[in-house]
């Protein structure tokens, strides 16, 4: 049979690709390795460490807040960590019944298997299924007119560790709480990861090599984190690279190298690496057919999602950008709708939210404030700090009334970023998205009528700070 579509990698990006052909009429062949939908994120990354984020906060919240309410008894409370993976994998397999059922049904085919394209002809692209990698079976072969790859991205690696070090999949199955956790990486995947086993009694490290944490993020932002890690248990090592390490009887020794040649030596019984996310070293037969990289192995493609190679399509982690699955969930729509040459508005990066599941949560949205100002761009600033927010106060307890909505605007009025720190950070952002997506100025925000009490409205109170304001000029 030859299939209209097909997508390699089923992640939130392959499944929404899938959703939107079928309900196009297209007929699709689904290829992943893993036998199930739902990609990293669901089976490695956002879904089981959202689980384990919340598991550990409801916890450390009955460990340590609710004498405030007159409920007792928090110091005797205990945690299974064996009980917590269970309900990790509960939820899982839950999730990826439903991803599956996307991935069946009238003229659509679900294969596991790793996918190689050995070539095309006439009528489209001819993709061997190998149950193994390296393709030491026969494989089974498929015919598709037009291939969609998104086969999402891997953990970065630091070639100065040694083998046994954890990364962000295999630290979300621990079997037991470490003892000194050092994570590697001061983004948001080690410090939500960290953020898991320090509530549980880990002792937690963050070694750097940049002199703040969440690189790319707004600078209040960083500096409000910072402090309610510390106050938290966290160490920091910042401004750091890590220059050798060593094992010894279970032990991890780790020679940090400072700017002014100084070193010094950590010691701990789990090491994490968490620098980030890089692109797949899969051979798919891609590069044979001419398909274009970039220097870092993504995958080049114009603004419909189109490579150089006619009929080759990527979208997601593989061609690089921000790697976030609601990103790529928007790529898949509109990748499909410019197949069937629909002109559908570009997916621009300003207008995707980026939120750390920590606590507090933290959440933005648009340009921060150091962006602004190396635009030279006049911009207005306004913030509510929500201990003037009567909803934190009802809330009370685990930092509620800690953090700030902080808007800018363009001189105009026009909002061009949000940023939040505290609890629900990562609900509210919604607002501030559909904001900035519809051009929307501090004067609509202020204006509207905001259910009360709600911490959305300190959404409100900042952008009225920032109509108010001067401008700052370059």
């Amino acid at each position: 049979m030859l299939y209209d579509l097909g997508v390699i990698g089923t992640g939130p990006g392959g499944l929404a690709a899938v959703a939107e052909a079928r309900r196009r009429g297209l007929s699709v062949l689904c290829v992943d390795r893993r036998g199930a939908g739902g990609g990293v994120c669901l089976h490695e990354g956002c879904i089981p460490s959202k689980v384990l984020l919340h598991g550990t906060h409801l916890y450390r919240h009955a460990c340590d807040d609710l004498t405030h309410w007159g409920i007792g008894g928090g110091s005797r409370l205990t945690m299974d960590v064996k009980t917590l993976m269970a309900k990790k994998r509960a939820v899982i397999a839950g999730l990826a019944r439903g991803a599956d059922s996307l991935l069946k049904g009238a003229h659509a085919l679900s294969v596991a298997g790793h996918a190689y394209v050995t070539g095309r002809d006439k009528e489209g692209f001819c993709v061997s299924v190998h149950k193994k990698e390296s393709r030491d079976d026969k494989g089974t072969l498929y015919h598709v007119r037009t291939l969609l790859i998104a086969i999402g991205s891997m953990p970065s690696r630091l070639d100065v560790l040694p083998s046994g070090v954890m990364d962000s999949t295999s630290c979300l199955s621990l079997d037991a709480v470490p003892e000194h956790l050092l994570v590697i990486g001061g983004g948001y995947i080690g410090l939500e990861l960290g953020s898991v086993w320090r509530r549980l009694g880990a002792r937690v490290s963050v070694v750097e090599a940049q002199k703040h944490i969440l690189a790319g993020m707004d600078k209040d932002i960083r500096q409000a984190m910072h402090r309610a890690l510390t106050k938290q248990g966290f160490s920091w090592h910042m401004g750091v690279r890590v220059e050798s390490c060593h094992v010894d009887k279970g032990v991890y020794h780790l020679t940090l190298g400072h700017d002014d040649k100084r070193q010094e030596t950590l010691r701990a019984s789990h090491v994490l690496v968490a620098v980030g996310r890089m692109a797949h070293e899969t051979d798919m037969g891609l590069r044979a057919m001419g398909v274009a990289y970039d220097e870092r192995g993504f995958i080049i493609v114009d603004d419909g999602f189109r490579t150089n190679v006619d009929g080759v399509c990527a979208i997601g982690d593989c061609i690089g950008g921000k790697m976030l699955a609601h990103k790529a969930s928007g790529e898949g729509v509109r990748a499909i709708e410019s197949l069937c040459g629909v002109v559908s508005d570009r997916l621009q990066e300003e207008h995707i939210p980026a939120v750390i599941y920590t606590d507090p949560e933290a959440a933005s949205v648009g340009l921060s404030e150091d962006a602004l100002g190396d635009s030279r761009c006049a911009y207005k600033k306004g913030v509510c700090f929500f201990r003037a927010n009567g909803r934190a106060h009802t809330i009370g307890a685990m930092g509620a009334m800690d953090g700030f909505v902080k808007v800018l605007a363009y001189d105009d009025d026009r909002v061009c970023g949000v940023h939040i720190v505290g609890t629900q950070a990562g609900d509210m952002i919604a607002e501030a998205t559909q904001a900035l997506r519809f051009s929307a100025s501090c004067e609509d925000i202020m204006t509207q009528c905001q259910a009360h009490p709600t911490l959305s409205e300190a959404f409100v109170e900042a952008a009225a700070a920032a109509f108010r304001a001067s401008p700052h000029h370059p």
